[in-house]
Order: C-alpha cells, then sequence, then structure tokens
C-alpha cells in the first residue's frame, strides 16, 4: 500500500514535505468522496447522516425540524430545450446560490437530478417557507440564459413532531408526494 519512498539518509524538510503532500491528497480525497461530483454539495449518504444526527439533537431539545425537497420546476423543459450541459449548469448554479443563501449548520444535499434536499434545524414551518421564498425570488434575479424558462422551486416539506416522528418517515412523506409528480414529468 505505499505510495511514496525516502531513500537514507532522511533529509527532515524532505519527510516533513511528503507528510504534508501525503495529507492534502487524503483531505481531497476525503472531501470528493463525500461531494455530489455535479454540484459540489454534500452528498446524499453523508446528508442523511448527518441530519439524522441534528434530527437526535432536535427530538431531544424539543425544537422543530424540517425536510425540504426543493423541485426545480420546469426542469425537464430544459434538459429538452437547452440539453444536458445547460441543465447540469442550472444545477451548479442553482446549489451555489443555496450554499450561499443557507444557514452553516443546515445540512443541502443534491437529491435527484431536478431536485436538492434541505434539513433545517430549528425552522418552524412559516419560516421554512419565507426561506423557500426568499430563494425563489433570489433565483428570479439569477441570469441563467434561459429568458424562455424561469427557474424556481416547487416545495414539498415535511416537518417534525407535525408530520413525523422520526427521520425516516419524514423522509418518506417527502418522497410520497415527490413519487406522483417524477411520474407525470416522465410520461
Amino acid at each position: 500500500g505505499a505510495d511514496d519512498v525516502l531513500c537514507k539518509p532522511l533529509q527532515p524538510h524532505r519527510l516533513v514535505s511528503r507528510i504534508y503532500s501525503r495529507l492534502g491528497r487524503d483531505t481531497a480525497l476525503r472531501q470528493f468522496s463525500w461531494r455530489d461530483p455535479m454540484t459540489g454539495l454534500m452528498g446524499i449518504r453523508t446528508a442523511l447522516r448527518s441530519a439524522s444526527h441534528l434530527f437526535a439533537v432536535a427530538v431531544r431539545t424539543g425544537a422543530p425540524f424540517s425536510i425540504c425537497a426543493l423541485k426545480l420546476e420546469r426542469f425537464g423543459e430544459v434538459l429538452q430545450k437547452h440539453g444536458r450541459t445547460k441543465a447540469k449548469e442550472v444545477l451548479r448554479q442553482v446549489a451555489q446560490m443555496l450554499e450561499q443563501r443557507s444557514r452553516t449548520d443546515d445540512i443541502l444535499a443534491h437529491y435527484r437530478e431536478d431536485c436538492f434536499l434541505l434539513c433545517l434545524y430549528g425552522s418552524p414551518s412559516e419560516a421554512t417557507r419565507k426561506l423557500i421564498e426568499s430563494f425563489n425570488a433570489r433565483l428570479a434575479q439569477q441570469d441563467f440564459g434561459m429568458p424562455d424558462i424561469p427557474v424556481r422551486f416547487t416545495l414539498f416539506m415535511a416537518c417534525h413532531p407535525e408530520d413525523g416522528t422520526n427521520l425516516n418517515g419524514l423522509l418518506k412523506k417527502v418522497d410520497a408526494v415527490l413519487a406522483p409528480i417524477e411520474e407525470d414529468t416522465h410520461d
């Protein structure tokens, strides 16, 4: 499993340099493995693991917890009219905007092709709806180079404790609402 060799006599500055180099490669690999390559956001597995921990804190403290699926409207049209390259560019730009506008403790991931998952600790449902409205307002201001297709989100949300008492239940509720919509867009 070696990937480097140092010859004797050992020179301290070379040893230190090689250690830093190796640590840098390890960090880059670790970061790449838990990031979605298309959007740069947290991968869904990592996001759900983090959401599980945050959800446990919400249950212990009695704080609200929301899972939001942010589905890009008319994404199929973007693919049809402008192609996959443009659609990926739109996803990257939207992901950057979401990351910039989200709180540092929010969990944000690329969930499905045209959908992002946002987990919010301590945000009541009305505050969450206002946050998504602000995201849509910001999207309306961005230039995606597609004046014929406005970019905006449809929100699907499940909140603890109103909609469920465990994370999987909340996620299933969001998925149940998304599934019929996805079937309609693929027909």
